[in-house]
C-alpha cells in the first residue's frame, strides 16, 4: 500500500488551502536536483521524500520555505537529493531500504500560479538527475 497520499495532507483540506504535487519514483543511487521559481505561497511550501513503500525513512527527509533554504541569486530555489554537502540537500539513501524515492511538494495557501498549474510552478516536473 502506498501511504504518500495519506501523508500528503490530513483533514480533507480544500484546493484553495493546500495543493500537493507528487513526483514519479527515482532510483536512490543517484544525485538529483530541481530548480524552481519561488511559488510565493501565502503560508509556506515544503518538499518531503518518501521511499518506494511510500514511507518516511529518515529524520532529515524534508525542507520548507520556513527553514530558510538558500535562495539562488535570481530568486529561484534549488533543492538537491542525494547531494551530500550541498545546500538544500535532502538525503535519499540513509535509512532507505527500497532503493527508490519520490518527492511530495506541499503548498499551503498556494499562489494563483500554483493553483492554475502554470508552467514552472510544479517543481516535481523539474527534477533532473545530475550524476550521469
Amino acid at each position: 500500500m502506498n501511504y504518500v497520499g495519506a501523508a500528503g495532507g490530513w483533514g480533507g483540506a480544500m484546493v484553495q488551502d493546500n495543493i500537493y504535487q507528487t513526483s514519479t519514483y527515482f532510483d536512490a543511487d543517484g544525485s538529483y536536483e530541481m530548480t524552481f521559481v519561488d511559488p510565493k505561497d501565502t503560508y509556506f511550501w515544503s518538499a518531503t521524500v518518501y521511499n518506494g513503500d511510500g514511507r518516511l525513512f529518515n529524520d532529515k527527509g524534508n525542507i520548507s520555505s520556513e527553514m530558510d533554504p538558500v535562495q539562488n541569486a535570481d530568486g529561484t530555489y534549488t533543492l538537491r537529493f542525494g547531494c551530500d554537502g550541498q545546500p538544500n540537500n535532502i538525503p535519499i539513501r540513509e535509512g532507505n531500504t527500497t532503493g527508490k524515492f519520490n518527492i511530495l511538494m506541499r503548498h499551503y495557501g498556494p499562489s494563483e500560479q500554483v493553483t492554475n498549474d502554470e508552467e514552472g510552478y510544479d517543481a516535481t516536473k523539474l527534477i533532473k538527475r545530475i550524476d550521469q
